[in-house]
């Protein structure tokens, strides 16, 4: 139904691909996804998750946002058809640093 996959350096971790199937969205299925990344990540020891939106897909956005994810800045021509990107930020917390944390990680559904 949908998967999240996430890139660790240290205590800090980019969300580098989310989906969750067409027929499945709006459900709480990328919540969940996240909200079990989250956990993963506090595991790891990372305390600050990082990934990039479309402006213009608001569903993201705002899912993100209820997540607890803050728009950092606008990179301009960031994708190859020319669009913009969001970079979003969210700190999470009671996370410990662990030494030298340098792997990828996922949850799929």
């Amino acid at each position: 139904m949908g998967y999240v996959a996430s890139s660790l350096e240290g205590s800090d971790a980019e969300i580098v691909s989310i989906a969750v199937r067409p027929g499945h969205r709006r459900c709480g299925i990328g919540r969940a996804l996240m909200m079990h990344t989250f956990v993963k990540l506090n595991a790891f020891g990372i305390r600050r998750v990082t990934l990039t939106v479309r402006p213009a897909n608001r569903p993201a956005m705002q899912l993100y946002a209820r997540l607890g994810f803050r728009s950092l800045r606008r990179i301009r021509q960031y994708y190859p058809d020319g669009s913009d990107a969001i970079e979003m930020q969210k700190e999470l917390s009671g996370a410990t640093r662990a030494a030298g944390a340098s792997t990828s990680s996922g949850s799929a559904v």
